[in-house]
Formats: structure tokens, sequence, C-alpha cells
């Protein structure tokens, strides 16, 4: 998980427009072995995300003087950034569920940056919430693991329910490439065709990188082939 701030860091304080402007460059002049409809769909995939983080933030009330508050404002410095994702990096449990009493995992991740004032509180309530949406399979009911239908189908850890009829994901994936993309730590084309799920070779990772390069954005980001 990201929050808003993310976006508005790498991306500038308009981070749609931005955004905009990369899906053109990449539609206009990507890869020509994609078709131009798969080349929009690429660029389209930055916005889409971007948006699902938007309507996410809108839906929880920021307080002033919050954690997400501060790092809109630009208020902690690089190395207080850096430690603090680092931390959560550290502390994070996967998998976890998806919804626990009626709350997404996302809502409260974002919650936790949206009223935390300060550090200390928000690495206890961090902690709290992972051990809250921990999904922990020894609890989970005997009776559905060992059910005909997991009997025929390996199971995968993207989405099941336990008895209180909870769903839990494995998104860890998804997320850690949309953070790399986020940080500039893409390294491989294999990276970016699983956020896309289309098909590159690590020259157009390169040539990913350039249309990056156009933004205006205080921060780059870097994707080395």
């Amino acid at each position: 998980m990201i929050t808003l701030s993310s976006f508005n860091r790498y991306f500038g304080n308009n981070p749609l427009q931005t955004l905009t402007k990369i899906r053109d460059e990449i539609i206009e002049n990507g890869n020509p072995e994609l078709t131009k409809e798969a080349r929009e769909k690429l660029g389209n995939s930055f916005i889409n995300v971007y948006k699902d983080y938007v309507k996410l933030s809108d839906k929880v009330e920021l307080v002033e003087g919050s954690i997400e508050d501060k790092l809109r404002k630009n208020e902690f410095s690089e190395s207080e950034v850096k430690s603090l994702f680092k931390w959560i990096d550290e502390n994070t449990k996967s998998p976890h569920w998806m919804e626990v009493d009626g709350v997404s995992y996302d809502e409260a991740y974002t919650k936790l940056f949206h009223t935390s004032k300060n550090i200390d509180e928000f690495k206890t309530k961090y902690l709290e919430l992972q051990q809250k949406y921990l999904v922990d399979f020894r609890n989970i009911n005997s009776s559905q693991k060992n059910s005909e239908e997991n009997k025929e189908k390996p199971f995968t850890p993207i989405q099941g329910e336990s008895k209180n009829k909870e769903t839990y994901k494995d998104d860890s994936t998804r997320n850690e490439l949309v953070k790399k993309l986020l940080e500039g730590k893409f390294s491989t084309s294999k990276e970016l065709e699983l956020l896309f799920g289309m098909k590159f070779s690590d020259d157009d990772a390169g040539e990913f990188n350039k249309i990056l390069s156009l933004n205006s954005a205080p921060k780059s980001i870097d994707i080395k082939a």
C-alpha cells in the first residue's frame, strides 16, 4: 500500500496531468511492436492506479497535522521519510484479510496516515493493524481446508474466507511493484510485465524511463534495463 502523497511527491502537484502526458507519449511514441490499443492500455494503467488511490483518500477524512498531511506539505526531511517507510516495510505482515469488521485493509491503512499525528503514535497503531488483519492459517476452519473443492484446485492465497466470512488476499506482489514504480526501483522488464500484465523487453524498460524523464515533477523515476 501507498498513499496519495507518494504520487504528489513523484509526479508533482497535479499527478493526473503528468500521468496523462505520460500516457499520451506512450501512445504516440511507445514500442512500435505493440498496437496503439495496447500502448493506450499501458498508459491508462498509471492513471487508473492513481484514480483508485484518489477515491480511497477522499473516503477517509484527512486530519490537519497528520502524517499524511505533513507528507503532502513536505514537512518531513528526506531521511525521516525513508526511515518511516523502511520501518513500514520491515513490520508489514502478509497475507492479510481484505476486510475485518466491515473495514477494508486499504481503508484502515489510509486512515492511519490520515489521523496519526506523530511517528510514535503511527507505529503503535500500525503494529495493531498488522496483527488485526493478519491471516492466521492455523485458525482457518479445518473443514474448509479439507473440502473436496480445495483438493481439486491448488490453493492460492488470493482470496478465501474464514468461518467469520472475512476475505483475505496476498497482494504484496502488486503493492511492491507499485511501490517500486514510485520509488524508482524497477530494474527488469519482468517487473513491468507483472504490473501491467503485458510483455516487455529490457529495451522497453529503458524506453519507459525516457518517457518518465519528461515529467516535470521534482524527482524522476530511474528504471535501469
